[in-house]
């Protein structure tokens, strides 16, 4: 069994696919973060894959970067976004599905180029030409160094550049010993597939040094002018790229450079490489945050450079027997360069996701070591090469396993990052951004005040300090920092659209408005300032212009939950029901576990009289949030209408000892008391509504209504009067006012009331019909006709109305 597992590429590929999607099966689980919001959840163009061909366009680029970079041109990656986007939205885990893939691909391709290295099918009957392939691309497979390759969707260019590289490599190998066709093809491939590479991530620009080396060490009676007139069509593609990118992109509006001193600069590149090699063979201490170490002497430098001189003194001695050996020791070096801070890398200097690459040498190169060991003649020596190699990919899994687990919650990763570098700004900020996420807004706050004392004055921490703050009521204090901000960065739609929510949050609606137009102003694809105007332009009485502005929203970011739910909440209180429901139904299937999504679903159900399917949404928002009064009030509220009074009395007693002042809570209390006869409860319910709540109208209305009831008609009438005191538009109040003044003979004054009652509702039969009631008391038939008739033509069916019609007019008759 053994042997079989030795030398069976079957089996090897079998256990090499199982392993890796074992071992980050649990990255599919993690978040967009960091940089992914802005390159996949805030990039419009990836939601339609027909702008692939554009993303090759440099007009493209300008328009998303308007100070041109040519760090920035990476086309393959962007369109495999929009590649993702066309199936999976929004939902990350897909994003990191194909992440996973292309690793996976990458693994079994590094197997087969290992494999060829080692002389292919020549020694297929050499189980150490089979075996090191496999040992080579399993370690590759679960190596924790490349967690952040993988959790952080945007270093998708890493995985893309290495398997554009690694393919075009192999058909540069078979091309170099063919001729005619063949040649041409095989060697088309190979510039088609570097071309590809480059447009990933620029770093694939040592690829014609890595097929100058292989050459020279696969290949060297050739001659160095041969070989380099073989790699010079790459060398040409290179050359041509490299150009292409600076001409094109390339701007004096750009950042300038860091330019250091030689000596300091040269001191950063040798700690770069020895940290970065320690990286590979010791990865502990890992950090998505990854301090420059503080000199030459650093423990982590120098097993780094001990490593590698090591490695360098066996190679020169074997090159000669172990030329793949060589091979790999030059991969690494030529892999590592661009990472090394030749050009000093200010914003980042050391990144794990750069190691992606390189690392697929050291894992040749321990491969090489470990199969020698077990090749040995010397039973225990084998025994102890496999047990060194499942020993170490046992350490690795479980540094995989845990550095995953960190990528799942970024609360975790960035607090692990400042344990290492508690005085950079950037850990801070985005652990900000953490919080911000899970709604824990004070320790938000925290972060961002961290963040400006160790970068005073930096606009995008102001800006999200004051959005946490806005969500805290803290709006003078988050006011304050958005100007600070726009002091930096005067045209930041960001600011203008966080004075939006402040000024909205202080009711100050006009100057909301000011500032969300300003805000999609300078930016008219900012879907959360489409869609807060939209809500302000409803709620300032505006329904057409507030639908305008949404539907823009939604075009915008349709896989957006917040906005299809606002567009629902807008549509339901319009009365376009069933408009509503379907924004809510798909708000819920981008966020089912969203409580306050089932809740306004529940309300509109309930209006739609879909009583049991509205229960069913409360308690789906009482299940996700057990702790908030409001749900337990709406569950209340749809088990009293059912008759259900001892479930909702329940949920009503939970909720007021959740928010013992909540007025709306009481007065629902209060009627469901009422409507079981206990009127007493009910009237105290009502009281306590209006001491917590002296201007909740509803509370005062409700009183009257129950006193009216009882036939206390006239102390119902001065709760009625205090209701349409604070609220002069309620229609109902000024209804129930007219029918207690009927009752207590003060015709004309309910005559008014009722009139002020159909001001508000004008096609009300029953405010129609008392009023024909009253008129015909007080004698006046032909007016009481008249409103009969009105009434009868709204409702053709009401029988009380037809049945006074005709008393009227019989009277009328005898009258004559």
């Amino acid at each position: 069994m053994a042997d079989f597992i030795a030398t069976s590429r079957k089996a090897h590929l079998l256990i090499l696919c199982c392993l890796t999607i074992a071992v980050f099966a649990n990255s599919l689980e993690s978040p967009f973060i960091w940089d992914d919001e802005r390159l996949i959840q805030d990039n419009p163009w990836i939601s339609d894959a027909g702008n692939i061909p554009a993303f090759f366009s440099p007009d493209y680029w300008d328009q998303l970067h308007p100070i041109k970079s040519s760090s920035q041109y990476r086309p393959v990656r962007v369109s495999s976004f929009a590649l993702d986007y066309a199936v999976w939205g929004e939902n990350p885990t897909g994003y990191h599905l194909t992440n996973l893939l292309l690793h996976l691909a990458n693994v079994v391709l590094l197997y087969f180029a290992v494999f060829w290295l080692l002389g292919g099918k020549k020694k297929e009957q050499d189980k150490g030409a089979l075996l090191i392939p496999f040992v080579c691309a399993l370690l590759f497979a679960i190596h924790p160094i490349h967690s952040e390759a993988l959790n952080l969707i945007k270093n998708r260019s890493e995985l893309l550049a290495f398997l554009f590289v690694l393919s075009a490599l192999a058909l540069f190998a078979k091309a170099k010993d063919r001729d005619g066709l063949s040649y041409v093809l095989y060697l088309a491939g190979a510039l088609a597939c570097f071309f590809l590479a480059l447009a990933s991530k620029e770093t694939a620009l040592v690829l014609p040094f890595l097929a100058l080396w292989l050459l020279w060490v696969f290949d060297r009676e050739k001659g160095f002018l041969s070989n380099g007139f073989q790699v010079l069509p790459m060398f040409v593609l290179m050359a041509g790229f490299a150009a292409f990118r600076i001409l094109v992109f390339e701007s004096p509006e750009a950042e300038p450079r860091t330019v250091l001193e030689l000596a300091a600069h040269a001191s950063i590149i040798f700690k770069t490489i020895g940290a970065y090699v320690f990286m590979m063979v010791l990865p502990i201490n890992q950090t998505v945050d990854i301090p420059m170490p503080a000199s030459l002497a650093s423990p982590d430098v120098l097993i780094g450079w001990a490593f590698l001189i090591s490695a360098l003194v066996y190679a020169v001695k074997t090159w000669r027997k172990n030329p793949e050996y060589l091979f790999a020791l030059g991969w690494i070096a030529l892999t590592l360069a661009p990472a090394s801070n030749l050009q000093y890398l200010e914003s980042r200097p050391l990144a794990e996701q750069r190691l992606y690459m390189p690392s697929a040498g050291y894992c040749l190169i321990l491969g090489i070591l470990l199969v020698r060991v077990m090749s040995m003649d010397r039973r225990g020596l084998r025994n102890l090469g496999v047990g060194l190699t499942v020993a170490l990919a046992a350490v690795y899994v479980g540094g995989t396993f845990f550095q995953n687990s960190l990528w799942r919650e970024p609360v975790k990763l960035w607090t692990r990052a400042l344990q290492y570098v508690p005085d950079s700004p950037r850990p801070w900020y985005n652990l900000g951004n953490a919080y911000m996420a899970k709604r824990m807004y004070t320790e938000a706050v925290t972060a961002f005040e961290k963040t400006l004392e160790l970068d005073p004055g930096d606009p995008d921490a102001l800006n999200n300090l004051a959005c946490a703050q806005v969500s805290l009521g803290l709006l003078d204090e988050a006011t304050a920092n958005v100007r600070e901000a726009l002091k930096t960065d005067p045209n930041s739609a960001v600011a203008y659209y966080n004075l939006g929510n402040a000024m909205a949050k202080s009711n100050r609606l006009s100057e909301a408005v000011m500032y969300y137009d300003m805000a999609v102003g300078l930016k008219p694809d900012f879907p959360m300032a489409q869609c807060n105007l939209g809500y302000l332009l409803y709620k300032m009485g505006n329904p057409e212009k507030a639908r305008e502005r949404l539907s823009i929203a939604l075009a915008l970011d349709p896989e957006n939950a917040l906005i299809q739910t606002v567009m629902a909440n807008v549509l339901s209180a319009e009365g376009d029901l069933e408009e509503a429901r379907v924004h809510y139904q798909k708000a819920l299937e981008l966020e089912p576990d969203q409580s306050q999504i089932h809740y306004a679903y529940g309300n509109l159900l309930s209006k739609l009289g879909e009583v049991d399917q509205a229960e069913e949404q409360h308690r789906a928002a009482l299940e996700n949030d057990p702790e908030d009064p409001r749900f337990h009030a709406n569950m209340a509220n749809t088990l009293s209408r059912q008759g259900r009074y001892g479930e909702a009395m329940t949920h009503y007693h939970k909720a007021l000892e959740l928010e013992p002042g909540n007025a709306m809570i009481h007065t629902n209390m209060g009627i469901a008391l009422a409507d079981q006869g206990k009127v007493d409860e009910a009237a105290s319910h009502f009281k306590a509504a209006m001491k917590s709540q002296p201007d909740f109208a509803p509370a005062y209305y409700n009183m009257g209504y129950v006193l009216a009831k009882q036939g206390r008609h006239q102390e119902a009438l001065e709760y009625f009067s205090k209701a349409v005191e604070i609220k002069p538009d309620y229609g109902q109040a000024y209804y129930e006012a007219g029918n207690s003044l009927a009752h207590t003979g003060h015709l004309n004054e309910a005559v008014q009331s009722y009139k002020k009652a159909l001001e508000q509702e004008p096609d009300n039969p029953k405010i129609l019909h008392n009023l024909g009631i009253v008129y015909a008391q007080g004698g006046e038939l032909e007016t009481a006709v008249d409103y009969f008739e009105k009434a009868l033509a709204l409702q053709p069916n009401y029988h009380e109305a037809a049945k006074h019609l005709e008393q009227a007019k019989q009277l009328m008759e005898s009258q004559k």
